[in-house]
């Protein structure tokens, strides 16, 4: 497969299986879904940026899900990094850039970095 039928396939994956709904699936589900496309992702990806790849390698295959603080606001901006991600790819069909806001949408769903207020109502 080539580059671009990976960038599809990954494209294809989260939009009809994590972004199909508004509301946010259980951490397992959307872990699993990750898991699944993971390779043809980091295919690719290793060669372009591989400190990055490495980092969300390590989070996608040995952190339980269970570990992750995935909150409906970070699924939220998930999805909307994922509508500018496809809009942006259907425009300028860049790989470098594609798989800088791809990690960027990773990282929005795979590591808490959410302000004071949405971090306590998880404590």
């Amino acid at each position: 497969m080539s580059i671009y039928g990976a960038v599809h396939k990954a494209l294809k994956h989260f939009e009809t299986h994590l972004f199909v709904c508004e509301t946010p699936k259980d951490k397992v589900s959307i872990l699993e879904s990750i898991r699944t496309i993971w390779h043809d992702i980091e295919k690719y990806s290793k060669n372009i940026y591989p400190a990055k790849t490495a980092e969300l390698t390590h989070i996608v295959h040995c952190i339980p899900a269970d570990d992750l603080a995935i909150t409906k606001k970070m699924y939220e901006c998930a999805i909307g990094q994922f509508v500018r991600l496809k809009d942006t790819w259907q425009h300028e069909k860049e790989i470098k850039s594609f798989y800088s806001r791809l990690f960027l949408l990773l990282e929005e769903l795979l590591l808490f970095n959410k302000d004071w207020d949405e971090c306590c109502k998880l404590c």
